[in-house]
């Protein structure tokens, strides 16, 4: 089956886009039985939530508040996987959503650029895994800058101890190198409102 934005596989189980301007944000549900839901679009955007309880919840990322940067170290050139929110031009886009993960790829200037995300069955995680291709015949130094505001909150606490509050110590941890958020609102009763973001290169 087949529009202008994009086609059905034949089984039906997994979309490919062929093109991030649509008319509407393209959207999947990537979860575990562990209660962790990721809802990433065709940018690779989207809001990301923990539930530990049945009433209780930790909103790690709201909205589209993550994303990933290029950047050509020689030109100093900035873009994104599928040209938003860093707005760039690309070419070959594809996204497809799969029941298991999304896969989202474009091509700019000579490289070609592959962002996998997915939710592990038994982990309080998601994934982003990133392929990068020098198709442009030449040497090329590309830099990868992984953004994301986290949010966590979900819990109930009085109007001046809420999430905005200065409530949360953020800071570079070494031992994952990468962004570690710890939670210190005291009305979380224990609860395990932290979060960070790592970054490893293989």
């Amino acid at each position: 089956m087949f529009n202008v934005t994009g086609y059905f596989n034949n089984k039906g189980d997994e979309y490919t886009l062929t093109t991030p301007k649509t008319r509407a944000s393209y959207r999947t549900c990537l979860m575990n039985n562990k209660g962790y839901l990721f809802e990433p679009n065709q940018f690779g955007m989207g809001t990301t939530v923990c539930r530990f309880k049945f009433t209780r919840q930790n909103t790690i990322v709201s909205g589209d508040e993550r994303t990933i940067y290029f950047r050509d170290d020689e030109t100093n050139d900035v873009w994104c996987v599928g040209g938003f929110p860093y707005v760039s031009e690309i070419d070959e886009f594809k996204c497809t959503h799969k029941q298991s993960c999304t896969e989202i790829s474009s091509v700019h200037n000579g490289i070609k650029v592959t962002v996998r995300l997915f939710v592990p069955v038994n982990k309080y995680c998601d994934v982003q895994s990133v392929r990068i291709e020098n198709i442009s015949g030449r040497s090329r130094s590309i830099s990868v800058f992984p953004a994301i505001k986290l949010q966590l909150d979900g819990f109930t606490a009085p109007r001046w101890a809420d999430n905005f509050d200065q409530t949360y110590i953020t800071y570079f941890s070494e031992d994952i190198n990468g962004l570690y958020m710890d939670g210190r609102n005291p009305y979380t009763e224990g609860a395990p409102y932290n979060a960070y973001s790592p970054l490893q290169l293989q």
